[in-house]
């Protein structure tokens, strides 16, 4: 059964303008004699019912089928019609009719053909037929139409073309990576020769620095690409944080750092958690890089497993001007951003990760913060 709707009215436009009926019973007019009044009325396919708390509707439809089945009648025929009244859709005589077909086009379906009720301060004034509704906005209802086609279609090749860029920048950084990797080891292999390091040592620390800086833009792109898709999805487990985290830190090093001169590391809580281990190491990652564009001191990162959530903290050496600079790379890292530097990438990469675990990610007065729920086992 429907709950009864009603509406302010605007400032303009009447529905009581189009009332097509003013058909009405009280509650307690025996079934009989409402059907009796049906034939006499064959053109109205609903009426309203007076005389409760307040005014409902009878369909005409629903009315027979109730009567039509076996022992209908005879169990209704001299009952109260009030016994087969609905709460019907009701608005103020002053709404405006545009608005009338907005609220009928949210019933359910096999009432979105039901009259609408007009009410004066809560009185029955009247019967509005949706027939007629629609056939006097019938222009208004066919450029709203053809609006949402146009609408659909644009949204379809924005659609088709978001496919097409995301494909564009997997292939783009898939063929980025090998030679970037392959740079990367060979400089390397380079600079670990006793020969070769004393020669170019300087050179060759530079060109690794470039390499793995390049190459962690490569992964940016590549996962802010798949987060976008949809592609990038949690696989929660087990992990011990604190093993987690000096590996990340080792990794970080070993790929030329994270543009920080020293990062020290406290854990509060249990070292047990259960997430996914790779989103927070790129969470991390992202962190550290970022803050490294912004600082040249140390940052210490805090962590914390109380209260059902994994709270990380990168307190920066700085002050007003570093938490200026966080505050434009965090607007910058926003999706839509026309910025894609690589620090706002970081930390577009390590908010979309972020959210992907149901958490937040913000800074303020000079830290970075992430919160993150644990998963359900």
């Amino acid at each position: 059964m429907s709950t009864p709707a009603t509406i302010a009215a605007p400032a303009a436009g009447r529905i009581a303008d189009l009332v097509s009926s003013t058909l009405h019973v009280h509650a307690d007019e025996p079934v009989s004699g409402v059907a009796k009044l049906w034939d006499v009325h064959p053109n109205d396919d609903g009426m309203a019912v007076l005389g409760g708390a307040r005014v409902r509707y009878l369909s005409r439809a629903r009315f027979f089928l109730q009567l039509g089945r076996k022992f209908g009648y005879a169990l209704f025929e001299n009952r109260p019609v009030g016994l087969l009244a609905e709460d019907g859709s009701a608005v103020e005589a002053d709404v405006d009719p545009v608005e009338v077909i907005s609220l009928a086009s949210q019933r359910e379906p096999d009432r979105v053909f039901d009259d609408i009720l007009v009410l004066r301060d809560g009185a029955f004034q009247g019967l509005v037929s949706m027939r007629s509704l629609i056939v006097h906005h019938r222009s208004l209802l066919v450029s709203g139409m053809a609006e949402r086609a146009l609408l659909e279609e644009r949204n379809r090749r924005l659609s088709e073309l978001n496919r097409l860029q995301a494909g564009l920048a997997s292939g783009l950084t898939a063929g980025l990576r090998t030679p970037l990797s392959t740079l990367l080891g060979v400089a390397r292999s380079l600079a670990a020769d006793p020969v070769t390091g004393l020669r170019h040592g300087a050179t060759l620390d530079a060109l690794v620095a470039r390499a793995a800086s390049a190459l962690a833009f490569v992964d940016d792109l590549s996962d802010l690409a798949r987060l976008d898709a949809g592609e990038l999805q949690p696989r929660p487990e087990t992990i011990d944080l604190v093993q987690l985290l000096g590996a990340t830190l080792e990794e970080l090093r070993g790929h030329g750092g994270a543009g920080v001169s020293a990062v020290s590391v406290s854990v509060h809580g249990a070292s047990e958690i259960r997430t996914d281990p790779v989103f927070v190491r790129r969470i991390v990652c992202g962190l550290l890089g970022a803050a490294g564009a912004v600082v040249a001191g140390d940052v210490s990162l805090l962590a914390s497993t109380l209260d059902g959530a994994l709270t990380l903290d990168l307190v920066l050496a700085g002050g007003a001007r570093e938490q200026a600079e966080f505050d434009r790379l965090l607007a910058a890292g926003e999706a839509g951003s026309s910025r894609r530097d690589g620090p706002a990438l970081r930390l577009a990469v390590a908010r979309g990760l972020t959210r992907r675990l149901g958490g937040t990610l913000g800074a303020e007065a000079g830290r970075l913060w992430v919160r993150l729920p644990f998963a359900d086992p």
